[in-house]
């Protein structure tokens, strides 16, 4: 199939394109950066109107990734968040459309929740940031399609996302990302808001074996689904598995939380499940794979320098 990855430049989106071409599909990246993969690249920002004049050639389906997807900084810049969320997810699907695509695929988020014990994709949803407010508009925009123009959606509601490719350097996106960095660099891990909020975390391999189960399953049609993987954590707990895995005595350090913030989400990921659909990363065996290509990085990175300081010598 020829499929459209939207930020395809992304965390998620380099993993999912390099996975739908070792399954055999043709791939297009629209993005603002340049991905990682060796694949046709349109650089564009889809907030502007005229992404539905872009000549793009025959798509079967459009993965829409794209987005402004951190809560904090929705609440520093929440017309940017507009932008990019909602009229940007408008933009895209107005593409589609003219496109005729056979399916289109949209990861929202887990911020259309607020703070909910157990959320099911039939519970109600009451966002309390900017950002959940943005991806649930979203949502609803792709639940048009059908109507307006046959065209069936997916919709995967991700929880915190982490792994290998995730940006470290990011200190205000990914909770365990940004206490591994500092795990890695310190011995005082600071966090936003108190040490016992309750989150849960799903590893980039499985939400990407999740996104790509419609392209095979026609009954995940027009659905929405919950992506997590169902093992309840806290800052506390997270930081002690890295002091644990780390041989490290790490300390915490509370910071005040900000506006928007979940104290509480947890899911129901039994409809996913029910579709063939089964997380393989814990948070142990999640947090040794990050490690572990960290650690495969910095030793290709040293190996390159020693190689060019030989050949300048």
């Amino acid at each position: 199939m020829n499929i459209l990855v939207t930020g395809g430049a992304g965390f998620i989106g380099n993993k999912l394109i390099t996975k739908l071409l070792s399954i055999g599909h043709n791939v297009t990246c629209l993005d603002k950066n340049k991905p990682e993969a060796d694949v046709l690249f349109i650089q564009f920002d889809i907030s502007k109107s005229t992404l539905v004049d872009l000549d793009i050639g025959d798509i079967d389906v459009i993965y829409h990734l794209a987005a402004q997807s951190g809560g904090y900084y929705s609440l520093i810049d929440p017309v940017g968040d507009c932008e990019w969320n909602c009229l940007g997810t408008l933009n895209v699907i107005r593409l589609a459309k003219k496109l005729k695509v056979k399916n289109f695929i949209y990861t929202s988020s887990m911020a259309v929740y607020g703070d909910m014990e157990n959320a099911k994709e039939t519970s109600p949803t009451f966002p309390i940031s900017f950002y959940g407010a943005s991806k649930l508009a979203g949502e609803n925009y792709c639940r048009l399609l059908p109507v307006h123009s046959k065209i069936p959606f997916t919709i995967f509601r991700l929880f915190a996302t982490y792994g290998s490719g995730q940006d470290l350097s990011n200190k205000r996106q990914g909770i365990l990302s940004i206490y591994l960095d500092q795990a890695l660099n310190r011995d005082v891990i600071s966090i936003t808001g108190r040490k016992n909020r309750i989150r849960e975390l799903v590893h980039v391999n499985d939400v990407v074996n999740a996104l790509i189960m419609p392209l095979k399953t026609p009954g995940m049609r027009n659905e929405t689904y919950n992506v997590s993987f169902k093992e309840i954590l806290t800052p506390e707990l997270i930081i002690n598995v890295l002091s644990e895995r780390l041989n490290k005595k790490l300390k915490i350090n509370e910071l005040d939380g900000y506006l928007g913030d979940q104290t509480l989400i947890t899911s129901d990921i039994s409809k996913l499940k029910a579709t063939g659909w089964s997380p393989r990363f814990g948070l142990k065996e999640g947090l040794e794979e990050f490690i572990n290509n960290i650690d495969e990085e910095i030793s290709c990175s040293h190996s390159g320098s020693s190689g060019i300081s030989k050949s300048e010598e």
